[in-house]
């Protein structure tokens, strides 16, 4: 167990009502579409996000949602419009996770009460991490999500599943907690990756491969030249490119420029080419 592992729980109640989070764009996956990652507090960015009826899905990272709950005393269903899917996420800073215990990461979650939770992100890198180093972070960030899992089991809050890694035995570490949970709907972290689309793409496919995903949220690439061409089974992607896409850079957001990015992109999310090809699972150092 990591040293984020908690002994027990202590968290305190939700104060979002149980039994009611809003469904995804579509009936189909529990998020799809465009995802806008937001800032907080951001009192143009709010305006925004809750004035444009084609906003309907938001994600903020963990240590936003705290500064709104013990700061702001703001939750999603307060911060939000009520017809808002909202999602937290711990793809975050190195820095800010080893501040960060399981405990508070789950009374921030069940305080702030956002329809789905992206839970006890660890780290996976090439180098200098070792192929034991690599399970192990993986290994820990299943249990995590487990752990919430059944935490969470009769709040308003999801758990959704994230897929470490990027060679094939990786991916296979997280098919456990994708039947324990039910699920066929992964998320991917792709910020990293920045310019090296080939590379995602090839780790894509071997995520798919091997895993069989009905669908994934792909986080940190929204570019129609990056989705027009991403497997079919990326169904939403979160990202901040709707700031520049709508002129809120700028501080003149324009909600018809925002809904007509915001068409262009989605009609490129499910329709790329599928991957056929199989891949192996066995261990290797070498980056797939």
């Amino acid at each position: 167990m990591s040293f984020r592992d908690p002994s027990g729980d202590t968290c305190s109640t939700a104060s979002k009502p149980e039994g009611q989070h809003n469904s995804g764009p579509t009936g189909d996956y529990p998020v799809s579409g465009i995802v806008n990652r937001v800032k907080v507090p951001d009192i143009n960015e709010r305006r925004a996000v809750v004035n444009d009826p084609s906003i309907d899905t938001v994600m903020l990272s963990i240590e936003s949602a705290r500064k709104l709950v013990d700061i702001h005393r703001e939750t999603a269903n307060t911060y939000f419009r009520e017809d808002q899917t909202v999602i937290t996420t711990t793809t975050v800073h190195d820095d800010t996770l080893k501040e960060l215990g399981w405990l508070d990461e789950l009374d921030i979650v069940r305080r702030f009460g956002p329809d789905y939770h992206i839970p006890t992100e660890y780290s996976v890198y090439q180098s200098p991490m070792s192929p034991e180093v690599q399970e192990n972070a993986i290994s820990d960030c299943m249990d995590g999500t487990e752990w919430f899992d059944k935490r969470l089991e009769n709040h308003s809050t999801a758990v959704l599943v994230q897929a470490k890694g990027w060679l094939p035995w990786h991916f296979e570490l997280c098919r456990p907690t994708m039947e324990r949970l039910g699920t066929d709907f992964l998320v991917f972290y792709a910020t990293g990756y920045k310019a090296r689309v080939e590379e995602l793409k090839r780790d894509l496919e071997a995520l798919i491969s091997v895993l069989h995903p009905s669908g994934i949220l792909i986080i940190g690439k929204q570019s129609t030249r990056f989705l027009s061409q991403a497997p079919p089974e990326i169904v939403a992607a979160a990202g901040g490119r709707w700031r520049r896409k709508s002129g809120l850079e700028e501080n003149r957001h324009n909600s018809k420029r925002h809904k007509n990015w915001k068409v262009n992109v989605e009609q490129d999310l499910g329709s790329g080419q599928a991957i056929l090809n199989s891949y192996n699972s066995t261990k290797v150092k070498e980056n797939g």
